[in-house]
């Protein structure tokens, strides 16, 4: 029957537009970003940050759902509590503890310099918030246990011999140069495929601030001198 075959026909691809449309914006979501992310962190030993990024189109009270900040140095170790957002006995909270839509929010350790404490919406003052050359950052919204637990919103693994996501870990940066460990940037959005060594790079320190790649500065031209001056007395 003609009819009846149209009318399938009709169908068939209706359900397909439909289902071709859902799938447009479940990508755009996940493109766009549907949860908090780590975006950079510092690891000097003393100026150490981290830094949160919301891309999501609601601000989020981090006190609400229990966020909170754990850290663990090696594969397979129990994470130590950093931060919890909210609570006195882990740190003091300047900027307060929402987390703005398409905002930063910037958690730094007591013993960084001035310039840093002034720009921090948390400071840090357990003894365990220190971030050394390898580690794995969770940020999480109840006690963690590692990489499986459900509660982990997001974690970053730098240097070696640490948990990550994906096919490795992240770069570690130079100690003796002025660099952070940044989520890559392309097209205005920040890049999240679960997997961190594509996902971080070495990156100019920006705290609070967009990432900015790390480029390595012009050497210093040797000087030129006359050969024409002496020793005269």
């Amino acid at each position: 029957n003609p009819l009846t075959f149209s009318l399938v026909l009709i169908w068939v691809l209706l359900v397909y537009n439909i289902y071709y449309l859902i799938s447009i914006d479940i990508s755009r979501a996940q493109a766009e970003g549907s949860h908090i992310l780590i975006s950079e962190i510092q690891t000097t030993g003393e100026d150490d940050y981290i830094e949160l990024y919301n891309p999501t189109d609601q601000d989020i009270d981090l006190v609400a759902s229990s966020y909170r900040i754990e850290r663990s140095a090696s594969a397979g170790s129990n994470p130590l509590i950093l931060i919890r957002f909210g609570n006195d006995g882990d740190g003091s909270f300047p900027g307060g503890t929402i987390i703005l839509s398409g905002g930063y929010y910037l958690v730094v350790r007591d013993d960084a310099v001035q310039e840093l404490l002034d720009l921090a919406d948390a400071v840090g003052t357990r003894d365990d918030f220190t971030l050394t050359e390898k580690g794995t950052i969770y940020l999480g919204t109840a006690a963690i246990s590692g990489v499986d637990d459900e509660d982990v919103i997001d974690f970053l693994g730098y240097g070696e011999g640490v948990d990550f996501e994906g096919t490795g870990s992240a770069p570690v940066p130079d100690p003796d140069i002025d660099q952070s460990v940044g989520r890559i940037l392309v097209d205005g959005s920040y890049q999240d495929t679960d997997d961190n060594l594509q996902d971080f790079e070495i990156q100019s320190p920006t705290p609070g601030e967009q990432n900015e790649i790390y480029i390595e500065p012009p050497a210093e031209e040797p000087g030129v001198y006359s050969d024409q001056i002496y020793i005269n007395e």
